[in-house]
């Protein structure tokens, strides 16, 4: 009995698939593993083949009651319950691992899950009949050279591509940093003379330009700043209009860019360590602007 049960089982098993030149067994599928990550959770895959039975009138006659097969495997000489696996038989999880085939089926579909705690790497396991009783084993062979799993442990999807995302960002914003932030003029510093409030020095301190203005509550959000550059501000009641400062190149006629001018006008030469006067619109009040 055991003998022919061995042998149906086995050359069902050879005929799913052939085996790699360099791995000895039937090649039963693979699985892709990842750890979970912000709510992208593994979802356990089931390697399942369908076994096609054939039992003839001798085998019927001398199977008298189901056989039991658990799957096992080879450590060292020893064969044991297979760990890190959960085994189905027709989409039912099998208890212990265990499962029974009968003269009546015609088929039977065994699925084979690998659970978090499996090793990465190729598994070979085997099918082995159980003792009629249940309860020892004996003579036990695995039938031909066992069944062959690779578990392949990969990086989280949506890890994978957000880290391929940020670090694509991450090279498009420095290039976009060297091309476009940093080639902007610059001085050290911005001296204003007020004809009302007096003296005020700003030091830039890299920042590419001065705004103007009476609004205590301007500044720039984090993102201007991170895809225009830093901004210094100038509070001062002389500015009942926002206006831009920006140093010029040493190729330009100018020393600084001076935008808008709505409500303002420019007396003076505007040429870079010499400075120049920003009057109001009725002459009354006026700043002298000198950059360094």
């Amino acid at each position: 009995m055991r003998i022919i049960a061995h042998t149906i089982l086995l050359l069902t098993l050879l005929s799913l698939s052939s085996c790699k030149e360099d791995i000895k067994g039937v090649i039963w599928g693979e699985t892709e593993y990842y750890t979970n990550f912000i709510g992208y959770d593994y979802e356990p895959v089931v390697m399942e083949k369908t076994l096609e039975l054939d039992f003839n009138e001798d085998a019927k006659r001398l199977i008298s009651k189901p056989i039991k097969f658990e799957i096992v495997e080879l450590k060292g000489d020893n064969y044991s319950p297979a760990k890190d696996i959960k085994v189905y038989k027709n989409g039912q999880l099998c208890n212990g691992n265990e499962f029974d085939i009968s003269t009546s089926d015609s088929e039977v579909t065994i699925g084979v899950e690998f659970l978090p705690t499996a090793e990465e790497g190729y598994h070979t396991v085997f099918f082995r009949e159980k003792d009629s009783a249940g309860l020892d084993r004996i003579e036990y062979t695995e039938i031909g050279s066992g069944i062959v799993m690779n578990n392949i442990h990969i990086m989280n999807p949506l890890a994978f591509y957000l880290m391929w995302t940020i670090i694509i960002l991450g090279v498009a914003y420095i290039l976009w940093y060297l091309l476009v932030i940093l080639p902007k003029p610059r001085v050290n510093s911005i001296e204003l003379e007020y004809s009302e409030s007096g003296y005020k020095r700003v030091k830039m301190n890299g920042s590419y330009e001065l705004v103007c203005t009476s609004d205590r509550k301007r500044k720039d959000g984090f993102f201007r700043k991170m895809f225009c550059g830093t901004r210094k501000f100038e509070y001062d009641d002389f500015w009942t209009h926002e206006v831009t400062i920006s140093p010029r190149s040493s190729r330009a006629t100018s020393a600084v860019k001076v935008t808008p001018l709505k409500g303002f006008e420019i007396a003076g030469e505007n040429i870079r360590k010499e400075p120049f006067d920003v009057v109001n619109a009725d002459g009354s009040k006026k700043v002298t602007i000198t950059t360094s």
